[in-house]
């Protein structure tokens, strides 16, 4: 299935800053590179779908982290 990839590039730093990481922290966690995540943000590049899923995957962990933090 193709994503959406404008709206997903541009719901990236949000959703980084959401789970407190910077984007060298969210590139060290998910093998993409800090100059791609970069370009994303700022819509100068468009995330291929393997690198979009690296992403959502961190995403996602740190997200469910601090829902536990915040239940426990």
């Amino acid at each position: 299935m193709k994503r959406n990839q404008g709206n997903s590039n541009r719901n990236l730093a949000k959703r980084r800053r959401m789970v407190g990481l910077t984007q060298h922290n969210l590139a060290k966690e998910s093998g993409v590179p800090v100059a791609r995540i970069t370009y994303a943000e700022t819509g100068r590049l468009t995330l291929d779908d393997s690198e979009l899923d690296k992403l959502d995957a961190v995403l996602r962990k740190r997200a469910a982290k601090a829902m536990d933090a915040v239940s426990a």
